[in-house]
């Protein structure tokens, strides 16, 4: 069986790697706030996700069930 010391050591270790990784987004995103890129995919992306879900939701279901595909987007 490993040793506490060696077990707290570990916890400590993946607790940064974990924390470090979840704080890069937030570093890299800061100086990049005011891009004219960053503000256009803010407007236009979350209206690209929606339709890209909608047509994903109804690749599968048959085109005879015209129906059921509006029912499906709705």
């Amino acid at each position: 069986m490993p040793d506490a010391g060696y077990i707290a050591i570990l916890v400590a270790v993946s607790a940064a790697i974990t924390w470090a990784l979840r704080a890069v987004p937030f570093a890299a995103l800061a100086p990049m706030r005011h891009s004219a890129v960053v503000r256009y995919l803010s407007l236009h992306m979350p209206l690209g996700v929606m339709v890209m879900l909608a047509l994903y939701t109804v690749r599968d279901v048959p085109e005879a069930a015209g129906r059921q595909q509006l029912w499906a987007i709705i």
